[in-house]
């Protein structure tokens, strides 16, 4: 017992002593995740009697879509955010990641509005149809809340990375059970949550970088910049992107999925 207190106990009790940029950004992400893991769980109980496993099926294979949309739309240029000593070319590289999120949200916007059908009958979820038109926003929100945390990292704002987890999952907590409290027995309420809580963190965010960096965004800006940036970390869509994509076998989409909001 003396080994086994010694061996985890003793580091833990260290780590949540020390006082370095380091610990206290993860002790304050760390807070953000437990909490927002709290309010999830404490929900399951509430949702899972609104709404049947046939429609949390349908919420599984919708996020398994917009996850891969979200993953993908920035060409994973966020990651370069962190890299660049200078702010200016980090600047520049949040621009580009900014960009490609709204030019391929709206790509797939047209090809949704196209394709919607063919889609739902692929992943034999007809269900799903009026929602793969807005599935693009969705995916353009995790995006942009993708990139935005990043920066705040690079900033050392882990506080407000953590208040975004924890809107995200409040915003989607709270209409997944208030409207399904108003619409009883239909799918409406549970496929607005994750448009909530993704619009509400992203928001979050955006308005805190902009309060907080704004000036500094808007000064360093550059077209040139951003496309000499785009060249020179090519390597994060070339490379990055293809091990992240979405690998999609509609035999074995859960349509019985498990009551946990995505």
């Amino acid at each position: 017992m003396k080994w086994l207190w010694a061996k985890f106990a003793d580091p833990l009790k260290g780590f949540l002593r020390r006082d370095d940029r380091f610990s206290r950004g993860v002790m304050t992400i760390m807070s953000g995740t437990i909490l927002s893991r709290i309010i999830a769980f404490a929900a399951i109980p509430f949702i899972s009697r609104l709404f049947t496993p046939s429609d949390f099926g349908v919420l599984a294979i919708f996020g398994l879509i917009v996850g891969s949309m979200g993953q993908l739309i920035t060409g994973r240029y966020e990651a370069a955010i962190v890299q660049p000593e200078s702010d200016e070319a980090a600047v520049n590289i949040l621009g580009v990641c900014v960009g490609l999120a709204t030019i391929n949200s709206a790509l797939l916007f047209v090809i949704f509005y196209y394709c919607a059908e063919a889609v739902a009958i692929f992943f034999g979820a007809p269900e799903l149809v009026p929602w793969l038109y807005w599935a693009p926003l969705c995916g353009w929100a995790i995006g942009i809340f993708t990139t935005l945390r990043l920066w705040n990292s690079r900033n050392d704002n882990f506080k407000w990375i953590s208040i975004a987890n924890v809107g995200d999952v409040g915003a989607l907590t709270i209409t997944q059970i208030g409207v399904g409290l108003l619409f009883r027995g239909v799918l409406t309420g549970l496929m607005l949550g994750p448009f909530a809580g993704r619009l509400t963190s992203a928001a979050i965010l955006l308005l805190r970088t902009l309060r907080s960096d704004g000036p500094l965004i808007l000064r360093s800006l550059n077209f040139r910049v951003a496309i000499a940036q785009a060249k020179y970390y090519l390597r994060f869509p070339l490379y990055d992107l293809p091990a992240r994509g979405p690998s999609i076998r509609p035999v074995s989409t859960p349509r019985n999925s498990s009551p946990i909001p995505i």
